[in-house]
């Protein structure tokens, strides 16, 4: 499986190598992270990000600088973003103009991007740690857990809990 893992990752990295590290520099990182691993639900995890830290990039290649940058603060600080304003105020623009903007490059608002990121990256996590339903939801910036487990019932059409259940079931098969 983890070599399965490494190819996957190299393939993405030759296709997509836009940074000025060699090709044969990322391999190797690719490789000797991937085989450090001791269990699969962590190597799945990092896989996962690696993969949408990339494509996130690729996404990105087309975004005016403001958007650009808020896509990487949301990636680094999703958690503790408290209100669309600081993004706004961030990339030094009205949270009017900011949010008409984004939701233009992006077709869908501020916040519902941020909601989406939080919650996609707490569906991981209930896959691949043992984290109680509060603490994943402390962890990706959800201060109210009733408030977070309405949110990803909303968006996964199950209670965390049950996701969780069922991706622990999935892996048995």
């Amino acid at each position: 499986m983890k070599h399965a893992y490494a190819s996957l990752l190299s393939t993405f990295v030759i296709y997509n190598n836009k940074q000025s590290q060699s090709i044969s520099e990322k391999l190797e990182v690719i490789l000797s992270t991937v085989y450090s691993f001791d269990s699969f639900p962590s190597l799945v995890s990092w896989a996962m990000d690696t993969i949408e830290n990339d494509a996130n990039l690729i996404r990105r290649s087309g975004f005016s600088s403001p958007v650009k940058e808020a896509l990487s603060l949301i990636e680094n600080n999703f958690a503790s973003i408290g209100y669309i304003k600081e993004i706004a105020d961030h990339v030094n623009l009205s949270l009017d103009y900011f949010s008409r903007v984004f939701k233009k490059e992006v077709g869908i608002p501020i916040s519902s991007y941020l909601m989406n990121y939080r919650l996609d990256k707490a569906s991981v996590m209930l896959k691949s740690c043992d984290l109680s339903i509060k603490e994943v939801a402390l962890k990706v910036g959800f201060e109210n857990v009733s408030y977070f487990s309405r949110s990803f019932k909303k968006k996964f059409q199950v209670q965390p809990i049950v996701f969780r259940v069922q991706s622990k079931e999935g892996e048995g098969r």
